[in-house]
C-alpha cells in the first residue's frame, strides 16, 4: 500500500528466531521489562506461559495490539503512543500526521488507557459510568486489565462498572491526563 524510499528486504524469522519477554534488566533501568529477540538454540530454556509479561504490562498501564485492541482500529493517542515515545513530533511526513499533530497541540485526545481492577467478566466487555457505555475491557489476567475510555464519561472513578459489576479503575503512573478530562467536540 505505501512504498518505502528506500530498498528493504523483509524477511520471516519465525522458524529461526523467537520473542520473548525479560525483566532481567542488566544494565538498563526498566519496570517493564522488555522484549528480546534470539534465535532458537539459545531459548530453550524459556517459559513459554507469558502471563507473567501481561501481569507486568497491566500493571503499568501498557495496552498490547491484539490482546487489547484490534490493527488498525484504534488511534494512537487511544493507547498512549504520544505519551509513551511511541511518536516523533519533530519526524517529516508520515500516515496519519495531520490528525495526530493537531490533538498534541489542541489537546483534544478523549480516549486513553486506564488499568481495571477486579474484573469478573471476557475481554471485550463493555465498561460503563454513569449509565453510559466509556471503553471496553482489553485482555483479563487475574482480574486486571488495561481498557481504553473516554475520559469525560468518567466523573466518578469509584462508580464504574463492567457487565453490572463494580470495578475499580486508575491512571497509569505515566499518565499525563485525568479522569473527567474533557475535550473540544467533535
Amino acid at each position: 500500500m505505501y512504498k518505502l524510499r528506500a530498498k528493504v528486504e523483509i524477511e520471516d524469522l519465525r522458524a529461526t528466531h523467537r520473542v520473548g519477554f525479560s525483566t532481567d534488566a542488566g544494565d538498563r533501568d526498566r519496570d517493564l521489562g522488555f522484549r528480546v529477540i534470539a534465535p532458537v538454540e539459545q531459548t530453550a530454556d524459556w517459559v513459554a506461559d507469558d502471563t507473567q509479561y501481561h501481569r507486568a504490562r497491566i500493571a503499568s498501564g501498557i495496552l498490547h495490539q491484539g490482546n487489547d485492541f484490534p490493527a488498525n482500529d484504534t488511534f494512537a493517542h487511544d493507547i498512549g503512543m504520544d505519551i509513551l515515545g511511541g511518536i516523533d513530533f519533530a519526524k517529516g511526513c508520515y500516515v496519519g500526521q495531520e490528525v495526530v499533530s493537531r490533538m498534541k497541540h489542541r489537546g483534544t485526545a478523549r480516549r486513553r488507557p486506564v488499568i481495571v481492577y477486579d474484573i469478573d467478566a471476557p475481554t471485550g466487555s463493555a465498561i460503563a459510568a454513569n449509565g453510559r457505555e466509556a471503553g471496553t475491557v482489553g485482555q483479563v489476567v487475574d482480574g486486571g486489565a488495561v481498557a481504553i475510555i473516554r475520559l469525560d464519561r468518567i466523573s466518578d472513578p469509584k462508580a464504574v462498572t463492567v457487565d453490572g459489576k463494580p470495578v475499580e479503575i486508575a491512571l497509569p503512573a505515566w499518565a499525563t491526563y485525568q479522569f473527567g478530562d474533557t475535550a473540544a467536540e467533535e
